[in-house]
């Protein structure tokens, strides 16, 4: 009976020890490190292409650059949102651009422009024109079951790309950023 108990432990502990592994492959996003950042049109709610359809890509040309695509404006999706200003606040006197897309489209406009209000966010916040069925979901491979999707770019070429960060996961950004900094 011991020896039953002693393998049931070991394929447990096995298994919990391969969760992690899964949990990391899971949240890479479908571009990678080296592609290049697709240009895709969002419509700007604050920022200073406030009430426009542009491509921020395009607008920024090619300097390093935080994005962050949100699928919905829920508390853990605001949370995001508030590091990642804060974050890229940190940055922004080195040259460093950023700016935040919700998928939820145009319905959620009201409620990202009073969030920034309140909380005197200066991260450009946008919406895809079209909801989460928008093409710039298929053109940034963006996974439909992840919360979020954070690309770190330079000349238009990605540096990172995670998906499904929480607000506490965000070294690794801050990183990605801080040696784009270093090599202006």
């Amino acid at each position: 009976m011991k020896n039953k108990n002693s393998r049931l432990l070991v394929r447990v502990v096995a298994a919990l020890l391969s969760v992690p592994a899964v949990a990391f492959a899971d949240s890479e996003t479908g571009l990678k490190p080296g592609d290049r950042t697709p240009l895709f049109p969002v419509s700007a709610v604050t920022g200073p292409f406030a009430g426009k359809t542009l491509s921020y890509v395009s607008a920024l040309q090619g300097a390093p650059t935080l994005i962050v695509f949100v699928a919905a404006v829920e508390p853990s999706d605001v949370a995001l949102l508030r590091k990642v200003n804060e974050t890229w606040r940190r940055f922004e006197s080195a040259g460093v651009k950023a700016f935040a897309v919700c998928l939820a489209g145009q319905s959620v406009a009201p409620t990202l422009r009073s969030l920034s209000e309140k909380d005197t966010w200066s991260l450009p916040l946008t919406v895809t024109r079209g909801g989460a069925d928008d093409p710039v979901c298929k053109q940034c491979k963006l996974n439909e079951k992840a919360r979020n999707t954070v690309l770190v770019t330079s000349q238009n070429q990605l540096v990172y790309a995670r998906q499904d960060l929480s607000a506490d996961d965000f070294k690794a950004v801050a990183e990605a950023l801080q040696k784009l900094a270093d090599k202006k």
